[in-house]
């Protein structure tokens, strides 16, 4: 009836639940029955039993309390690796944007350089045209008038 494992009831359990379900008298004489029959070794083991409980949930408490210090570390630590990591991305996502934004500008130089070389180009062609058009009209003329 009385086993050591740790749903078993205590004797306090027992006259608890002895007095509930037979009365004050008849449950207090059932449980000294059961104590009176106990052989004292099983006794002695049972409070062997209880103090060892005892220690074993001391040193629960105890692994307890220091993995809840433990892990609020690391959650901390977490949370200021977080916010060096969020730190640095902004700082190249900022250097990233100045670099696009210098490439940018550059881009802009050079396309007004070539727009510029272009245009140039394409004066000197309709230039050279113009004369080659002149001329070819200059001679046609000379060849009218001298006839």
């Amino acid at each position: 009836f009385m086993s050591s494992s740790p749903s078993s009831p205590s004797y306090a359990e027992v006259a608890r639940i002895l007095q509930r379900a037979l009365g004050q008298e008849d449950g207090l004489t059932v449980l000294e029955f059961i104590v009176a029959h106990t052989p004292p070794e099983d006794v002695a083991r049972r409070q062997d039993v209880s103090e060892a409980e005892g220690r074993v949930r001391l040193e629960v408490e105890r692994v307890r309390a220091e993995l809840a210090k433990e892990i609020e570390n690391v959650r901390l630590e977490v949370e200021r690796v977080r916010a060096d990591l969020t730190r640095q991305i902004e700082q190249v996502r900022a250097d990233m944007t100045k670099e696009v934004e210098r490439i940018r500008a550059e881009l802009l130089v050079k396309l007004e350089e070539t727009r510029f070389s272009l245009l140039r180009w394409v004066f000197i062609f309709w230039l050279s045209q113009m004369v080659a058009v002149l001329s070819t009209l200059f001679a046609v003329l000379q060849l009218l008038l001298n006839r």
